[in-house]
Formats: structure tokens, sequence, C-alpha cells
């Protein structure tokens, strides 16, 4: 009977650790750009700071390097700050000017024709129009696929990290001043940091149909009236840094420096997605219609979207775990009055135990000493036990 019990363990965590993330065969340091992952259908593409661009066209499995007319241009045009994928071109922000690339030529061209610098540091569209950022405080726009630019507003005195438009709304990202909105094509400017906390510095703006969500280094916040207020929706989210958004139909995710978070009610509730991920620092992510990816500083990772659901973890409701997999040091993040811990191996043995009933919300746990493996995480606030797998590598 003991045999069949252990026999069914390892079956079901088996069947657990499959669904995971898996690295794709690109083995450059992944960079810190700043929107530098993009799909374009079948196509994968990812920047580096200092490498150029990468292409793969078969989900990640290989890549290879698309520099041409990158490397002759500047110094800087390697260093790749934002990708966007516009009708059948890709766009580049670098730090020596934006570039197009062209599937039919394979070549990238200078199209930096009405911008008074090469310094770029973000791209973004809406319908037919381009923006990008100059200098960190200029914004300019094209209408023809960036052969010429024009001044949409060159007053800022506030550093710009991130740009989004919805419809005809700009809302643009400071980098420790909140959100500002435009609703006249840049004309003028409003302040919108109703609901932030003072002096918020704002990662990344994503619009999806009538709704804004902002991350920032205080959480993720979202408008549904165009900035009028924000409200904070961090149900769940184990990390206060959330670097980007992706939309997959009614399922969103957050890239934080705790992992991937998922939530199908609008943010509403998050649940860890992160399962395989070792570097839990999430700076970008996109997803096409097979696969989530997701860029952190060791590379590039994908998952299928079938995998994703937010009934993986419905314990995050309770406590998380982070990291996970881990090296043996890793933290509790837990909702309720913890009462005991017991970490437990596969053959049913206890091999970790506190009942000190004193635990913060965050608890660290050192288990760097035992052999690598799968156990299980049993908290006890004396009315509830949650449980979770947790991988030692």
């Amino acid at each position: 009977m003991k045999r069949l019990i252990l026999l069914t363990i390892i079956a079901l965590c088996v069947n657990i650790v499959k669904a995971q993330w898996q690295q794709t065969s690109a083995q450059v340091d992944a960079g810190y750009g700043m929107k530098t992952l993009a799909t374009d259908g079948t196509n994968i593409l990812f920047g580096e700071l200092g490498y150029g661009v990468y292409l793969s066209n078969d989900n990640g499995n290989n890549w290879i390097t698309i520099n041409n007319g990158l490397t002759g241009g500047t110094i800087h045009s390697t260093f790749i700050k934002s990708l966007l994928v516009c009708d059948t071109n890709i766009l580049a922000s670098t730090l020596g000017g934006v570039f197009r690339y062209s599937y039919n030529n394979a070549t990238w061209t200078d199209v930096n024709f009405g911008l008074p610098s090469t310094w770029t540091n973000t791209l973004t569209k809406s319908g037919t129009k381009i923006y990008t950022v100059i200098d960190g405080d200029k914004i300019y726009s094209s209408a023809n696929n960036g052969n010429s630019w024009t001044l949409v507003d060159s007053s800022f005195t506030l550093i710009i990290y991130c740009i989004a438009v919805n419809d005809t709304n700009i809302f643009v990202g400071t980098y420790n001043d909140g959100v500002l909105l435009s609703t006249n094509n840049g004309a003028s400017w409003t302040t919108v940091n109703t609901g932030l906390p003072p002096s918020s510095r704002i990662r990344t703006i994503n619009a999806n149909g009538n709704s804004v969500f902002i991350g920032t280094d205080n959480g993720a916040f979202l408008s549904t009236n165009n900035g009028t207020n924000w409200i904070s929706i961090n149900n769940g989210l184990t990390d206060s840094k959330v670097l980007d958004f992706a939309f997959s139909g009614t399922k969103i995710f957050a890239g934080t420096g705790h992992g991937v978070f998922l939530s199908n009610n609008n943010g509403s509730q998050w649940s860890n997605v992160s399962n395989g991920l070792p570097d839990t620092t999430v700076f970008d992510l996109e997803v096409n219609n097979l696969y989530l990816y997701a860029k952190d500083s060791i590379g590039l990772w994908k998952r299928p979207l079938t995998e994703l659901s937010v009934s993986e973890n419905n314990d995050n409701r309770d406590f998380n775990l982070y990291p996970n997999p881990t090296n043996g040091n890793f933290v509790i993040n837990s909702n309720f009055n913890i009462k005991s811990i017991e970490v437990i191996n596969v053959l049913g043995k206890v091999i970790y135990l506190n009942t000190e009933n004193n635990f913060q919300n965050n608890y660290e746990i050192d288990l760097s000493a035992v052999m690598k493996g799968i156990y299980f995480v049993k908290l006890d606030n004396g009315e509830l036990i949650r449980t979770e797998k947790i991988i030692i590598y």
C-alpha cells in the first residue's frame, strides 16, 4: 500500500512538473531593454542591448540574427530599446535611431527623417500612427511607417519612461512623476494621478479595450475612465514591482519581480503561473496564438496558453511560495495567520517543522542543505490547511 501511494504521488508530481515553462534555444543575455520582445504571427523577435535583433519562426526552437543594416549604421544602432510590429514591417528603437526591417529584402533601413536626435527609447502605435520618445522628453509621431516624423510635444520637463495610446488618448508614464494624459494629440497635457501613490515610477502602460493598465514600483493599477482615477489591482500579487502586461482574450498576464501572474477578471485577482522559471524577475511579456513568452535576465521562456489557467494555483488566494523552483531558499507570503509550517518529501517524511505560531506575512525558509527534488509545503492556521508543491534544484 505504501508503495502504491508513493507511486501515485510521484505520478501526480510528474504531471504537474510537465506544465511548466520551457527555455527557448536562445542562449544570449536577455538584456534590460524597454519593450524588446515582439510577436509577428509565427515569428518571435527580441532585441539585445549591443547585440541587435534575433528572429525565430518556429516558436523559439531556433534563432537567427537579423542585423543587416543595423551593424552598418551608427555604433549604437544594435542597442535595441524597443521593438514594434507594424503591418508587414518591424520597427526598432535604438540608441542609434529608429530602424525599419523588411522581410522582403531582409535588411534594416534608417527611418529618422524629421527626428532631431537618434537617442530613442520606446515605440508604440495606435491605428496607422506610430509614436516614439526622443531623448526621454520629446514625443514624435509618424503616419507612414516611419518614413517621416512630426513633433507631438517637446515641452516636457519630466523623464518619459513609457507611452501608450488608447483611441484618441495619449498616456505618458514618467520616471518618478506618475501619469500624464493628452486628449488633443499632444497639444496639452493633464496630470492624472488620482489613486496612485505619490511620485509613482511608471514601468509600463498598456491599453486593452476600455481598460488602461499601469505597472509601477508600487504595484498594478487600472483605469476604466481614461485616467480620471486609478484603482489598485494587487490581490494575489506577491511583488510590488510590475514590469509588463500581456493580453490574450480574457486572460491578462503581469510580469513582476516575483514571476508571471494571471488574471481572468480584469486584474481583480491574480494567480502565480511561474512554475519552471529559475529567475522570477520578468522584464517583458508577449503572446501569440500558441504561447506566452517571458523574458528574464537569463533568457527567453515560453509556455503554451492552453496550460495557463487560474485554477493552476487556487491556493494563491491564501499563500504564495517564491521563487519556485528554488535553490532551497524561498519565501512564504501568506494572507492568513500561520500556526505551523511543515515541509514534506515525496516519501511522506517531514523534513522541516516550525510551530512558533508568530509568522509574519513574508516568512523565509532555508532548505539549501536538503537533497534536490520535489517537496510539499503545508501551512496550518488552526482552521484551514493549505499545501503546495515546491521544487528544489
